[in-house]
Parts: structure tokens; sequence; C-alpha cells
């Protein structure tokens, strides 16, 4: 077999070679930086304690997502029950409400009735 190149010989220099050098140092200079890309990646999967740190903030991450939905999905749901709720918290207040207003009408009555049985005790005691 045999080779042909396109040089006359190992003394002659040219544009074309110049080309081929720079092509040469463009393509080393780019194999060590994906070389760098590449060793950065590799080194990333064997640092575990990066990996559960980046875990840990993609987990907080979504658990806090989840939560804000959660919280919209209650006010939602509590929106016409809440209603509901407050609205018959209002009636149940007002019944209270005239119920006590009996009873203290009642400790106002039993408390007049109680002073005018001492005040006319006390003035047969007098006479």
């Amino acid at each position: 077999m045999s080779m042909s190149t396109s040089s006359s010989g190992p003394d002659s220099s040219g544009p074309g070679q110049d080309d081929a050098v720079s092509q040469i140092h463009s393509d080393i200079e780019n194999t060590r930086e994906e070389l760098e890309e590449t060793i950065e990646a590799l080194t990333g999967k064997f640092d575990v304690k990066a990996q559960a740190e980046k875990k840990t903030e993609e987990l907080k991450s979504r658990v806090g997502e989840r939560i804000e939905a959660g919280k919209h999905n209650v006010v939602d749901a509590l929106g016409s029950a809440g209603r509901e709720v407050v609205a018959e918290s209002h009636r149940s207040g007002q019944r209270l409400l005239r119920s006590d207003v009996r009873v203290l009408a009642l400790f106002v009555a039993a408390g007049v009735a109680a002073a005018a049985v001492l005040i006319s005790r006390s003035r047969r005691k007098r006479q």
C-alpha cells in the first residue's frame, strides 16, 4: 500500500499547513472544553452531598407548590360552606342572645323580688 500526501516534503510550509495547524489547535481546545464539561458532570454525579441538597430543594419546591394548591382548594371549597357556617353562627348567636336576654330578665326580676321581700321584712321588724 502506498500513501500519498499533499505536501511536497517535510520542509514545506504554506497557507494550507498553517490552516491545518490552526484547525488542530482549535480541535484540541474544543476537546479540552468537552473534557472539562464531562469531568464536571461526572464529579457532580459522584458528589452525594450536592445531589442530596439538589433533591431536597426540588422536594421543598414541590411541597410548597402543593401546599399553595391545597390552600386554594380549601378556600374554594370553604367559599360557600364558609358563608353557610358564618350565617348559621350568626343565627345561633342571635338565638343565644335572645335566650341570654330572657335569662337576664329572669335574674333581674328575681333580684327585684328578693329586694322587695327584704325591704318588706325589714319594715315589719321596725314596726
